[in-house]
């Protein structure tokens, strides 16, 4: 406990000091003279803050609200930003569009040759049967084409290959109902085509 009074009056000392020294009259003038000078120039300041604050409301007060199109076009950093939106969800939509017709596409293909396929079993007449009407139903499939290898327009991707595989079948099918179903796929395809 004296250790600590004793470390506390030792800080305390230049402060007894310097409290119990006089001022002189010429100090306490001077003194008196540095808080009227910080005075007048916190006066001053506050007037300097006060027209500040008045020439701001006056401006705003001045300006229009600019339109969005005023806007846009007199901040180049905006005009940018907006064409790069525009632009982007232009390419999105592009790129999705392109995407779903090749996956389609592609399905379609798919569903093709696995008829293909089915048409060629020689163990199943049920199969041959059905593969030749999806054959001839996928025959008829019509889709517009903007290939940059010249088909340009509605294309029938699978018309011909259908009808070339069901008349080569034709002559060499011995189970009569599959025959007839052939017929029927490469009649419906013959029409469809207007030969």
């Amino acid at each position: 406990m004296r250790i600590l009074i004793i470390i506390v009056v030792i800080a305390l000392m230049p402060c007894l000091a310097h409290a119990q020294a006089p001022v002189s009259p010429e100090q306490k003038e001077l003194y008196m003279a540095q808080t009227r000078q910080a005075k007048a120039q916190a006066e001053y300041y506050k007037e300097q803050i006060k027209l500040y604050r008045k020439w701001v409301e006056t401006q705003t007060a001045q300006q229009t609200p600019k339109s969005w199109t005023q806007k846009l076009f007199s901040d180049p950093a905006d005009t940018v930003g907006a064409a790069g939106t525009v632009l982007g969800a232009f390419l999105i939509l592009t790129l999705f569009g392109l995407n779903a017709s090749s996956s389609r596409r592609y399905r379609r293909d798919t569903q093709f040759y696995e008829a293909l396929k089915r048409f060629g079993d020689e163990g199943s007449p049920f199969m041959r049967s059905s593969a030749a009407g999806l054959l001839g139903h996928m025959g008829m499939h019509r889709e517009f084409s903007m290939w940059w290898d010249g088909s340009y327009g509605w294309q029938t991707p699978y018309r011909q290959t259908a009808l070339d595989q069901l008349k080569a079948r034709l002559p060499f099918e011995e189970n009569a109902s599959v025959a007839e179903a052939i017929k029927g796929a490469v009649q419906q395809l013959i029409h469809a085509s207007g030969k």
